[in-house]
């Protein structure tokens, strides 16, 4: 019971890891993307100047020339020549007058980071509310005593027993620290997403349950996604059961991905739920790189079309 316990709190601890994995790499990721607009603006900014010193340095060298050039004709002594150039030199200098002061110095774009002060203050106090809270041990003894008179068959039959989320607590417990069943009822009960997690966790430290099934429940394509997430490391589970749970296309794209590594599952249930012909395709595709699985089950989804359903069922006869 240690070793399963300490198992289970590495688990916590490494889960609590990723997360704060994923707010460092988040922050990271829009810090980058910050800087790139920064860099937009210097980029806009330094053009304007360098436009700007381009300017003044084409009419600087233009007045040197051209002032050169009535030098010049100085130096050749015809005062008649240096009177007209002086007049052509007075109108060309009057003109060059007028676009100096036509060029503009450049205004410069400013920018404030907006919001980061707030995100600051906001994260911190967010990080405060971030803790660990013991919290008391649920108890049903209700069930925890049905449990104990079920320990000697290998099937845990809990169905049509109004269980909740809560009450999934216990039964995760009982199928991670006793390893007797291979088969677990949970159908037709109150179990929604958080009920799910505590199952799908469960699965991590038990290595001889076979079948689940949670037909007519409400975990919903959130709960699904804690079962996709053991099921892409998980070999010892069979059969998973999930009809009648309101799992939409969403819930149907985290099995597929699930699908394309698991390797162990060879009977998919999701009947009567609420996927359509996108969810259908997508478990299609997955069962193209999947050759362990046998039977999935569709039927009742009345989202999916007729048509795309004679064609899945055509194409791969595992459809059902």
């Amino acid at each position: 019971m240690y070793m399963e316990y300490d198992k289970y709190s590495s688990l916590k601890k490494s889960d609590i890891a990723q997360q704060f994995e994923n707010l460092r790499r988040m922050i990271d990721d829009h810090e980058r993307s910050v800087n790139e607009d920064i860099s937009k603006v210097d980029e806009k900014n330094m053009k304007q100047m360098k436009d700007y010193e381009l300017k003044v340095l084409s009419y600087q060298r233009q007045l040197r020339e051209r002032r050169a050039l009535f030098h010049q004709t100085v130096d050749t002594g015809d005062y008649v020549r240096v009177l007209q150039d002086y007049q052509d030199y007075q109108q060309y200098f009057n003109a060059m007058d007028e676009e100096w002061y036509k060029i503009k110095p450049p205004k410069v774009i400013e920018y404030n980071i907006q919001g980061l002060d707030e995100c600051r203050t906001n994260l911190q106090q967010t990080l405060r509310n971030v803790c660990t809270k013991e919290e008391p041990q649920y108890e049903n003894p209700q069930l925890e005593e049905f449990i104990a008179k079920q320990e000697n068959n290998s099937t845990l039959n809990l169905n049509n027993q109004g269980l909740t989320d809560y009450d999934m607590i216990i039964v995760a417990q009982t199928i991670r620290l006793k390893k007797i069943f291979t088969t677990l009822h949970l159908g037709n009960n109150q179990i929604k997403a958080a009920g799910a997690k505590y199952i799908a966790e469960s699965l991590e430290f038990n290595r001889t349950l076979t079948t689940l099934d949670l037909w007519n429940n409400q975990i919903g394509s959130e709960g699904v996604q804690h079962f996709a997430e053991v099921l892409q490391r998980n070999t010892i589970l069979n059969c998973l059961g999930l009809n009648a749970n309101q799992i939409d296309d969403v819930g149907a794209t985290y099995l597929a991905d699930a699908l394309k590594k698991n390797t162990g599952l060879t009977d998919l249930s999701l009947a009567s739920n609420e996927i359509t012909d996108i969810g259908a395709q997508s478990l299609k595709d997955a069962l193209c790189s999947n050759k362990t699985i046998q039977k999935l089950q569709l039927f009742q989804n009345n989202q999916v079309s007729s048509k795309v359903r004679k064609q899945l069922e055509k194409q791969e006869k595992r459809f059902i």
